[in-house]
């Protein structure tokens, strides 16, 4: 390929947010079979202290698209997750906390299903124990 020729190159659309959202992002990656689409999901928070996010919006784009599209989500108040987005079998999940964190949080996966273009949350078993292995 000659200098310059930008082959089967194109430009990725740009990723933007509301104007209240996006002062904290993350992203994750995975690979959709129903479409054979890889697809990022960015997920911008707006945080209403250091740790504990106010506002969330979420997106996602697939290989080829034209364009970044907003996912069906939920607005909810959660603790940001020390891990990225773990992908299972068309879905990226994030194990999170809901509210601040206190000995009683309760911990939630948001859960991006990457063919529906969905966001859920699921609920752990009543008697799930978390042990923080940072703490040791």
């Amino acid at each position: 390929m000659e200098q310059g020729d930008k082959g089967d190159s194109r430009e990725l659309p740009t990723l933007s947010f509301s104007p209240d959202i996006g002062r904290r992002t993350m992203f994750g990656f995975g690979y959709d079979p129903s479409s054979d689409k890889y697809k990022v999901v960015a997920i911008a928070l707006t945080m209403l202290s250091l740790d504990v996010s106010e506002k969330t919006e979420m997106k996602v784009y697939g290989a080829g698209d034209s364009s970044w599209r907003n996912l069906k989500g939920f607005p909810v108040l959660w603790t940001l997750p020390k891990v990225g987005g773990v992908y299972l079998s068309g879905t990226l999940n994030w194990v999170v906390i809901k509210g601040k964190e206190t000995i009683h949080s309760e911990i939630v996966i948001i859960s991006v299903d990457l063919e529906k273009e969905t966001c859920r949350s699921l609920f752990l078993p009543d008697d799930f124990c978390f042990v923080d292995t940072n703490q040791f």
